[in-house]
C-alpha cells in the first residue's frame, strides 16, 4: 500500500545523476573520459561513496561483492516525494558510476532508521540502464522501474 502511495504521489521522476558525463554541462566530462582502464574497483566505490556524501546521503554500509553493490543508508527525506528523490539521486549515481567503469550488475539498497532498523529495500538493475541507453526505455520508465522495486517493511 505504501509503495503505491509513493508511486502515485510522484508520478514519474528522473534519476538524478544518470545523465552525468553525457553533456550535462558541468565541464567534468573531458577529465573523466578514457580513464576507465586506470581506475580500480575500490576507486569506483570510493567515487560513488563521495557522490553520496556530496548529496547528503548518510551511508551506513557500502560494499561491492562481485557484480553486486550493497548500500545501507539513513534517508533524510520525510515525505514520499523527498524519499523518491533520494532514490533517484542514489540510483542515478550508481548508473553514473557504471557508465564511468564501475563493474556491477545491480545496486541493492536498504533504508535504515537511525536506530539501524530496516525501513525499506529497493534495487536498480544495470540491464535497465542499457535498455534506456538503447532507447527502449524513457527516463521516466527507468525511474519508475527502480521505484517499483521499493518494498517497505
Amino acid at each position: 500500500m505504501y509503495r503505491r502511495t509513493l508511486l502515485a504521489t510522484l508520478g514519474c521522476m528522473t534519476l538524478a545523476g544518470c545523465s552525468a558525463g553525457n553533456g550535462n554541462g558541468n565541464g567534468d566530462e573531458a577529465e573523466e573520459t578514457g580513464t576507465d582502464g586506470d581506475v580500480s574497483e575500490s576507486e569506483h566505490i570510493e567515487t560513488f561513496s563521495a557522490y553520496l556524501e556530496t548529496n547528503a546521503i548518510e551511508t551506513v554500509h557500502l560494499e561491492q561483492d562481485g557484480a553486486l553493490i550493497a548500500l545501507a543508508y539513513v534517508p533524510r527525506g520525510q515525505t514520499d516525494e523527498e524519499l523518491a528523490t533520494e532514490i533517484g539521486i542514489i540510483s542515478g549515481g550508481f548508473y553514473r558510476g557504471v557508465e564511468e567503469g564501475l563493474e556491477a550488475d545491480r545496486l541493492e539498497a536498504t533504508m535504515r532508521s537511525p536506530d539501524d532498523e530496516t525501513l525499506a529495500d529497493w534495487y536498480a538493475e544495470v540491464d535497465w540502464l542499457e535498455a534506456y541507453r538503447a532507447g527502449e526505455l524513457s527516463d521516466n520508465d527507468l525511474s519508475l522501474r527502480v521505484l517499483e522495486t521499493l518494498e517497505v517493511r
